[in-house]
């Protein structure tokens, strides 16, 4: 399959992916122009701690491979080119691609989404693996919406991608 969950909540979407239409033109290796990669949840498919309360959506863990397998050494994204929606207090987006599972970006966002990725020109054209490490319990995304950037300035929509349930790579 193009977009897998290896181990329940890892999600990671595999080279083949990357590699078929929109991102790749026939013949082409990535779309001209690559500059990003995001990660977007709904707010309408995030949970929340308790019914009455905003949604919520926690990342532990956000990474990036050069290979297929999601196995190789992780893209080190300079803390600066990390892109989010906002954060709650003392949960700032760097937190999710710290490498360090015990920290975590906690999302806020003044519109009807949340959001957490990079931009930088050098390490997308790079990726051929997205790993996602979310929340255990209710602060987690049912969909999320796999988006690149273009270096002209638009985010654009490739795949939305059903969660299963469950914790861990």
């Amino acid at each position: 399959s193009l977009v897998y969950a290896n181990r329940v909540n890892g999600i990671y979407l595999r080279n083949d992916l990357l590699l078929r239409p929109p991102f790749a033109a026939p013949g082409a290796l990535m779309p001209k122009g690559l500059a990003g990669w995001r990660l977007m949840a709904r707010m309408d498919a995030v949970g929340s701690v308790r019914p009455e309360e905003e949604p919520c959506w926690s990342v532990a863990e956000l990474s990036f491979t050069e290979d297929a397998g999601c196995e190789a050494a992780e893209l080190e994204v300079p803390l600066g080119d990390t892109v989010s929606s906002g954060a709650v207090g003392g949960s700032p987006a760097w937190k999710a691609v710290d490498g360090d599972a015990s920290t975590s970006w906690n999302a806020f966002s003044y519109e009807n989404d949340f959001y957490i990725g990079f931009i930088n020109a050098d390490i997308a054209p790079r990726v051929k693996c997205i790993k996602l490490l979310q929340d255990a319990g209710s602060c987690s995304a049912k969909v999320l919406t796999l988006q690149y950037y273009v270096w002209w300035g638009k985010w654009i929509s490739a795949y939305d991608v059903q969660v299963g349930d469950g914790y861990g790579w």
